[in-house]
């Protein structure tokens, strides 16, 4: 539905919902929860650059915990590891060890005591976590939180100006680099995900790995939720509800078929997916037997997978040093590629919004990259991570789908379905998939968007927002602050309604009916798809055909009323014409020119009510 919207109009989320100006504000709401993601989203980016860089090592720093001082916890790289003689306190205050040690000719070992640990609510901490948690992001400093957000963290600020500095050229270019970069992005992503499959099959504990992938726990399904997470992870992945799919479908040519690239897109998705899998089980294997504990144990997902697990496999690896290059520059292309995608989206919908800046691109783009590092700058101080699982967690939460079932309804109920399908059906033909009849395929279609799309985003946004539950590391106020988050990005949605109403006049039921009208704006942005558009329309129409045609001649009247009177002139010549044969047979595109007679009976047609709009079908 989105791309349809996005692809139809050829317009910006700001400027796609035309067809129903009461909910103008769920594209408002799309873009700010888009571009609040990209601080967070390109923080992680520098976390990835930084970790790239510090691969270029003799010995990869996470390959084993930092003895230099004192922890709470303590942590082994491996079963047998040699350690210095460190003693961790406990919570009675006794300088107590929870490692056994054991003297040997030449070197002392020490093993992990479970007991004493699990006594004393100790837990075991790998030297990756120790290493990102400590020495890049700093977090477990004393007295660090929402009130005191600590030190900056200079490597990080640097990575973070890179990062954005990157961002700003790739937007300058325009979307033809967005273009190239998403191709090479793609490739080099899927041989370094071949590569990493490769060696990590060899790991100890790889098999297990697999196999726990390939044979799933059937009896999860009955859980209500393992299917709020999976539409969760599905509206994630796919940027539903992020103005990203609109935005970026505005800018495909009309008689594309967007059902094929949802299709596409889907599966791509589902893909790339299945690939990862393989190449994150054969390393969630690995660590599992590494700390002899079950693989569901281990809690891993987000940047624990990223930073913590897998860096661990690699310092297990020959090449360690270069499948961590590979690795961390794989995850800042396609984070990079991402967000230049989102922000594209942004400067289209700002340039809709605000046409006169259009002359004044290149400032504007690096004035907004300015901005953004700006605001980024406290999530990269010793209470950077707090903010960033706020966020991460807060954005896409029940209001997406609270926006996706917005804009559902919208479209089946207060534009029509039957509208709606006539607007796809003037893009794709006759054929959906190339293969599939139309007539077929609106049946499908219609039970997607009328039954089963609102009954899913019902049922899974009452679930997110009754289970929904604290982050970790975020207290009762960070919880609050992100429940206030999530409720200001929906905002936008009752102040574009209301606007919608006070700005026309009548009675509350003549403004609402008016709000709910599709505005002269709505339809295709080409004159040219303009004219196939209501051609169709027209031959839809049956017995209505006469009156409407009589009724769009009078508005063309009034239009022309206060004219020059030879551009009148040559209007009722031509009006003529098209209203006679036009707008009930397609016209030939190669011999037709465009002419302002022809923008005044498209702006005509479409101030005729809705009420008259749904007689024709």
């Amino acid at each position: 539905m989105e791309l349809v919207l996005g692809q139809f109009t050829s317009r910006s989320p700001a400027r796609c919902y035309e067809f129903c100006p009461l909910f103008e504000g769920v594209g408002f709401s799309t873009l700010v929860i888009s571009m609040l993601a990209r601080t967070y989203y390109s923080v992680i980016t520098s976390w990835s650059l930084l970790y790239f860089f510090k691969s270029f090592t003799s010995k990869l720093p996470w390959a084993e915990c930092d003895r230099s001082g004192p922890r709470t916890s303590a942590g082994l790289p491996d079963p047998f590891q040699r350690v210095g003689l460190q003693r961790v306190r406990l919570g009675g205050g006794e300088g107590r060890s929870v490692l056994q040690y054991q003297r040997h000719p030449k070197r002392i070992t020490a093993l992990w005591n479970v007991s004493l640990a699990t006594e004393n609510g100790i837990d075991r901490v790998l030297p990756a976590k120790d290493y990102m948690l400590n020495e890049v992001l700093g977090v477990d400093k004393e007295g660090v939180g929402l009130t005191h957000l600590g030190e900056l963290n200079m490597e990080l600020v640097g990575c973070l100006f890179f990062t954005w500095s990157m961002m700003c050229l790739s937007v300058i270019t325009g979307l033809k680099s967005l273009t190239k970069m998403e191709c090479l992005t793609m490739i080099y992503c899927t041989v370094v995900l071949l590569i990493l499959f490769g060696f990590g099959f060899t790991l100890d504990g790889a098999i297990e790995g697999i196999t726990c992938y390939l044979t799933p726990d059937l009896s999860k399904l009955l859980e209500v939720k393992v299917w709020e997470k999976a539409v969760g992870q599905v509206f994630y992945t796919l940027s539903i509800s992020a103005s990203t799919l609109v935005g970026l479908a505005s800018y495909n040519v009309f008689n594309s078929d967007p059902v094929l690239h949802a299709v596409i897109l889907a599966v791509a998705n589902a893909s790339v997916s299945l690939m990862s899998g393989f190449v994150v089980f054969t390393s969630l294997g690995y660590v599992s037997q590494l700390m002899d504990i079950e693989l569901d144990q281990l809690h891993a997902g987000g940047t624990t997978l990223v930073f913590v697990i897998y860096p661990v496999a690699l310092t297990r690896q020959k090449y360690g040093q270069f499948l961590s290059c590979i690795y961390y520059l794989m995850i800042f292309c396609w984070a990079l590629s991402t967000s230049i995608g989102t922000l594209q989206v942004f400067f289209g919908a700002l340039y809709d919004l605000f046409p006169l800046i259009r002359n004044h691109r290149k400032p504007t783009r690096v004035l907004m990259c300015m901005v953004y590092f700006l605001v980024c700058l406290p999530m990269v101080t010793d209470a950077g991570l707090i903010f960033v699982n706020i966020l991460n967690f807060y954005l896409y939460s029940f209001n997406i789908f609270i926006m996706s079932l917005l804009t559902v309804t919208a479209v089946t109920w207060v534009y029509g379905l039957r509208h709606f399908l006539v607007d796809v059906e003037v893009m794709i033909g006759v054929d959906v998939l190339h293969c599939v009849p139309w007539a077929w395929g609106k049946y499908y279609l219609s039970a997607c968007w009328l039954v089963l799309s609102p009954a899913c985003l019902v049922f899974t946004c009452v679930q997110q927002f009754i289970g929904m539950e604290p982050p970790a590391r975020v207290d009762h106020r960070g919880h609050l602050l992100g429940l206030g988050l999530s409720w200001l990005t929906l905002l936008p949605i009752p102040l574009a309604a209301i606007y919608s109403l006070l700005r026309r006049s009548g009675t509350l039921l003549q403004r609402l009916r008016a709000a709910t009208t599709p505005s002269e704006m709505w339809g295709p942005a080409s004159i040219k798809h303009r004219k196939i558009w209501l051609s169709v329309y027209a031959g839809k129409l049956g017995e209505h055909t006469q009156t409407s045609v009589a009724s769009l001649k009078e508005g063309f009247k009034d239009l022309r009323a206060d004219e020059d009177p030879a551009a009148s002139e040559e209007a009722n010549e031509i009006s003529s014409e098209l209203l006679g044969g036009v707008l009930t047979h397609p016209p030939d595109l190669d011999s037709c020119d465009i002419t302002f007679s022809e923008i005044l009976i498209m702006h005509t047609w479409m101030k005729m009510r809705p009420g008259r709009m749904r007689t024709w079908m």
